[in-house]
């Protein structure tokens, strides 16, 4: 392998680590919104019903009501805390990742290039992505922070909103 065939494994692998990073902060956020706004949601909607069903007992309805409160806010966290979790510790490994490549790409060797080919492969070989159109989002991202423009790919407005945020909507130009 030449030094710039090298520079250039080097340069697409730090491309796919930042592109990797920028995934999991994007879903860690998601999921962070999704946890709040279920727990506000699930406590409104059962104050509502038990004021209604629960009129004539006010004792009964306030013991009621803050039970469904804490139980809606726990099972919300419990089921939204696995997910963030995951995420921020993809994160943290592609930032370790990160840290192995040489300030100057150019300056690569081949050990470091199979060092940092190896540790991707064994973080990526349990991410599991599913959202497609999240990861073409944050390949453009990627792209126009580095200015890259002429390798950005086409999103329409519903990839963007839903297939990178509610649906695991498959890439489709």
């Amino acid at each position: 392998m030449t030094s710039d065939e090298i520079a250039y494994a080097l340069h697409e692998h730090h491309f796919a680590t930042d592109r990797s990073k920028r995934y999991h902060a994007y879903r860690l956020a998601c999921h962070r919104f999704s946890c709040i706004a279920i727990q506000i949601i699930n406590c409104l909607v059962s104050a509502a019903v038990l004021v209604k069903i629960l009129d004539g007992w006010p004792l009964l309805k306030t013991v009621l009501l803050g039970s469904a409160s804490i139980l809606s806010g726990v099972a919300a966290y419990q089921s939204i805390s696995k997910r963030i979790e995951s995420h921020a510790d993809f994160k943290a490994r592609f930032g370790e990742l990160k840290k192995m490549f040489p300030p100057d790409l150019t300056e690569g060797s081949k050990e470091t290039l199979a060092q940092i080919a190896a540790a991707r492969e064994e973080i990526e070989k349990t991410d599991t992505r599913g959202f497609p159109c999240l990861d073409i989002l944050m390949h453009n991202e990627e792209c126009q922070a580095r200015g890259m423009k002429e390798a950005m790919k086409p999103l329409n407005w519903f990839q963007r909103t839903i297939g990178c945020t509610l649906i695991p909507l498959s890439y489709r130009e």
